[in-house]
């Protein structure tokens, strides 16, 4: 399990330049002329990625079959793809494309060991990992998303009060991103049959929507004013409604389809499809916020904290008050930054700290005032003020990321520190820091505008400690 950086908050720069297009297929894991409909539909689209509300393998028993039930059909969006290339082709050749989520049929898949449960399925995708790969999240331009493991087979629980409901949790309502997308498999609200130990309270949270699948129909409700979708056309069998709920508001199971996903900073679009192209359902989400704020962050900075942030656009901005809390509960203004008003450029703002204490932890987020007075705040964030026991050199955060990513550090003693970001040929690209630095955590961002899509790689060297890891450039 990847360890979790504690010393410092998780800041998400993200694009608020580019769409993205992706796709959802749920409950589709078993080869045949169904599954290969929707599979041809996906793939007419040429989305960015897709993901599944789960149920990728349906042959109980029989792990063998993985490949022949998602890598057939969906291989080149794989990295690595472990599959069998010479039958089907290549995987995805820069960086994955292909975000599953378990299902109880994937659970299912070896019944001949069934202690080894998930085992094939986690053998056979590799994905971010800080929880074994059964559930996670990931940031793809300005969506968020958070990806959970509802089978009751899982090791942290899938009740509101388990360890994977309060990892997801803390996770959304500290994520800047302008999207948070819930993926899970058992449906928590359905016309099919509800699963009542899923209704967790993600509005509160902050998502946007519930994508899920486990009933093979698609529908859309409207629950305490949060958008749940059902997606479970992917080609397995088709299954008809029970009662409609009242919540309910639109329903289908006459053939199969996938939902295809637009999604920028203004608007979040949701358009069901059957194997014909014709469009069954079509939901769009949009953001009244007159200011896009694309990140925001705070590091431990010596005996300060120092915050920045960014705005895309701005619409009669007067300002922004900046509030701290050491309970995420009572907060307190502590200063205020003045705002551009009107604004068709990114503009960079930062407020420094430093009435800050050693071993506390202090949580941050921005009041937005406009000059009518009316006002939003940003998402919450949390530097922990402790000096670190070791040295530490974080996977860059977003990955992929355009244009912006940012890298985390930590240094137990004062060092002489150098990070630099090289090409695939060794050659240093830019140099983010070269000197000496006290004993903290430290954050850089590295702006790659100016550079091609690719990989690169970036080193932290001191007189102790050095470290290499790699990074997507994704134009």
């Amino acid at each position: 399990m990847k360890q979790l950086l504690v010393l410092l908050f998780l800041a998400l720069s993200i694009n608020q330049t580019l769409a993205q297009k992706f796709a959802v297929i749920g409950d589709y894991g078993d080869a045949g002329s169904n599954e290969l409909a929707v599979a041809n539909l996906v793939k007419s689209w040429n989305p960015d990625f897709i993901i599944t509300v789960g149920d990728n393998n349906y042959e109980n028993g029989e792990a063998s079959t993985i490949d022949q039930n998602i890598g057939q059909y969906y291989h080149e969006y794989i990295k690595p793809y472990l599959g069998n290339t010479s039958l089907y082709g290549n995987g995805s050749p820069d960086v994955n494309r292909f975000f599953p989520i378990p299902g109880n049929h994937d659970w299912d898949s070896d019944l001949v060991n069934p202690e080894n449960g998930l085992d094939p399925y986690l053998d056979y995708f590799t994905l971010p990992d800080d929880n074994d790969e059964r559930y996670y999240d990931f940031v793809w331009g300005d969506v968020h998303f958070f990806m959970i493991d509802s089978d009751s087979r899982e090791p942290d629980g899938n009740t509101q009060a388990s360890v994977q409901a309060l990892w997801i949790k803390n996770k959304m309502e500290t994520s800047t991103t302008k999207w948070k997308v819930a993926v899970l498999h058992h449906a928590p609200y359905s016309s099919s049959g509800s699963t009542n130990e899923l209704q967790w309270p993600f509005k509160t949270w902050g998502a946007d929507v519930v994508l899920a699948g486990h009933k093979h129909n698609y529908e859309r409700l409207l629950v305490d004013d949060l958008v749940y979708f059902v997606d479970g056309l992917g080609g397995k069998s088709r299954q008809s409604f029970n009662t409609p709920r009242t919540e309910s508001i639109v329903r289908y199971k006459d053939d199969y389809g996938a939902m295809l996903v637009d999604a920028t900073f203004g608007y979040i679009n949701f358009s069901f499809y059957n194997t014909s192209s014709t469009m069954i359902d079509s939901y769009e989400i949009t953001d009244p916020t007159p200011v896009e704020l694309a990140y925001f962050t705070g590091t431990l900075n010596g005996n300060k904290i120092d915050l920045h942030w960014r705005t895309e656009t701005e619409v009669n901005n007067y300002g922004f008050d900046i509030e701290r809390s050491k309970d995420d509960a009572d907060w307190l203004t502590i200063g205020f930054v003045e705002g551009h008003g009107n604004s068709n450029s990114p503009r960079q703002y930062s407020f420094s700290d430093s009435e800050v204490e050693q071993s506390a932890k202090y949580f941050y987020r921005l009041k937005q005032i406009d000059n009518d007075g009316t006002y939003d705040y940003s998402g919450v964030v949390n530097v922990d003020v402790d000096l670190p026991n070791n040295f530490y050199l974080s996977q860059n955060y977003p990955n992929p990321f355009n244009p912006e990513t940012r890298i985390d550090f930590s240094l137990p003693e004062k060092q002489q520190v150098s990070l630099g970001v090289y090409n695939t040929l060794g050659e240093l690209v830019i140099e983010l820091v070269n000197e000496e630095r006290e004993a903290g955590s430290y954050s850089a961002m590295f702006d790659a505008s100016n550079l091609s899509s690719g990989m690169y790689v970036y080193k932290l060297k001191t007189s102790e400690f050095a470290e290499n890891k790699k990074m997507i450039l994704l134009k």
